[in-house]
């Protein structure tokens, strides 16, 4: 498996401005939420993101959201939700 990670390595491109990239307070904790859809796999990919991740910013707690299937959205009371029990949310497929 091949991690990619998001750094612009070559010539500039006109127009384009990165995200700035948001810094950490020392012994700040941060809340993941992960939104899996059902699939097969789905979990354990992002279970594996999700050890990634913390190898890299403070993560305190993961939770992870189980759709009750692949085909339905996710309602605005649910996103409005996520939004506010958590600093990152990240929604995955399986397969």
């Amino acid at each position: 498996m091949e991690v990619l990670i998001p750094h612009f390595e070559g010539d500039e491109v006109e127009g384009l401005t990165l995200a700035t990239r948001r810094q950490f307070l020392p012994g700040e904790e941060l809340h993941l939420l992960l939104v899996e859809n059902g699939k097969p796999k789905a979990r354990q990919l992002l279970q594996f993101v999700a050890a990634e991740i913390q190898q890299r910013l403070p993560i305190a707690t993961i939770e992870v959201h189980s759709k009750p299937s692949a085909g339905r959205p996710i309602d605005a009371d649910l996103v409005s939700m996520f939004a506010a029990r958590a600093h990152l949310v990240i929604s995955g497929l399986g397969d």
